[in-house]
């Protein structure tokens, strides 16, 4: 593929991630507001970073489980598959929040760090290409039908001991 579609390929490939992105992440935090009007009315105040992060690192840990279950070494009660997209769906909704409460702009942020993450894999992968693997192999030459000369042992140079077949009194 040429540089140039690729390179509009990939313009147009982010723009339409981060219109998608924004959608998201305005609904994620209406969502939040709508929390906060709780947390304000029962607790008299809103949850803190901290607070965030818990729930965060809870909703994470929960899909370590859903995984387990997933693969059927941790049983749960309901349907997996459901609870996984719920919880990835909730940790998406997290990022998203945190991201916000950080000042973090999450569409540039992913943008630079998913460029950043596929430049360092093309290389990885043009580097070790098996045709570049080939190439960075050094030549093997041909066994050759002159036998070496044997290595001269220095004057001072201990000759080794006859091996002793087991069982045999030294």
């Amino acid at each position: 593929m040429s540089n140039t579609l690729e390179s509009s390929l990939e313009s147009s490939l982010e723009s339409s991630l981060e219109s998608s992105l924004t959608a998201a992440s305005a609904e994620a935090l209406s969502v939040r507001a709508l929390y906060e009007t709780l947390e304000q009315r029962f607790n008299g105040k809103t949850w803190s970073l901290n607070e965030m992060s818990i729930g965060f690192s809870n909703d994470v840990g929960y899909i370590g489980r859903l995984l387990l279950a997933h693969d059927g070494t941790w049983p749960i009660d309901g349907d997996e598959t459901a609870e996984l997209k719920h919880k990835l769906a909730e940790s998406l909704w997290w990022t998203f929040v945190l991201a916000d409460k950080l000042n973090i702009d999450i569409d540039q942020a992913f943008a630079q760090t998913m460029t950043t993450i596929r430049a360092g894999l093309v290389a990885t992968i043009e580097r070790t290409a098996p045709e570049a693997a080939v190439e960075r192999e050094p030549a093997v030459e041909p066994e050759s039908a002159v036998e070496p000369e044997p290595a001269v042992q220095p004057e001072h140079a201990v000759e080794p001991e006859p091996a002793v077949e087991p069982g045999a009194a030294r």
